[in-house]
């Protein structure tokens, strides 16, 4: 698959192993993750890692899988992700954003000139929603992910918000934000 600033293909496809050797976005457990252990969960379906490439660098991995979550009725968060539908269904179905990095060479620095390659990668999984949906008539209420703390900021500059008020109030090793369909379909970059 490509967008225009790059392609995307199966992690365990890549021919030459030091793309991936080389590859690092900062936090160890994730680069052990993808250099270690990744592969042998892609062996029982429990992970379908996709590298992200420009050229032959490996400038972001992520992978997707399906999910569903339990919506609280009384939550503002939920109300506002997944509209009439959280007060209606107990369980809705998602789409999980799972190992989600920036190459370090390649990630936001704040310069106007510095590259956006996470927002792009998030823009490009949009699409694949959008074309799941619309395309293929598959449904999603959203996307989720759990993220570090460090990235939130990140991830609701893009359009998520903490799944629950406890998400939000809570200081915790990492943290489920999501987007709700209407919201990832209007934020999406994505010409279908």
């Amino acid at each position: 698959m490509k967008s225009d600033i790059f392609e995307v293909v199966p992690a365990d496809s890549l021919i030459d192993s030091s793309q991936l050797e080389s590859y690092t976005c900062g936090v160890h457990g994730l680069d052990d993750f993808i250099k270690i252990y990744s592969r042998e969960m892609e062996e029982y379906n429990k992970t379908a890692l996709s590298a992200v490439l420009i050229g032959k660098t490996v400038v972001g991995m992520f992978a997707l899988s399906t999910t569903s979550t339990v919506t609280y009725q009384e939550d503002k968060h939920g109300n506002e992700a997944f509209g009439v539908a959280n007060s209606l269904y107990n369980q809705l179905p998602l789409l999980s954003i799972d190992h989600l990095s920036v190459n370090k060479l390649y990630q936001y620095d704040g310069s106007d000139d510095s590259p956006h390659i996470g927002t792009a990668i998030l823009q490009f999984i949009f699409g694949i929603v959008v074309d799941l949906r619309v395309k293929y008539n598959v449904a999603i209420a959203g996307v989720t992910v759990d993220s570090l703390p460090d990235p939130v900021d990140f991830y609701i500059k893009n359009g998520f918000d903490f799944l629950n008020n406890f998400e939000e109030n809570s200081y915790k090793e990492s943290y489920t934000l999501v987007i709700g369909y209407e919201e990832l379909e209007k934020s999406s970059s994505f010409i279908h």
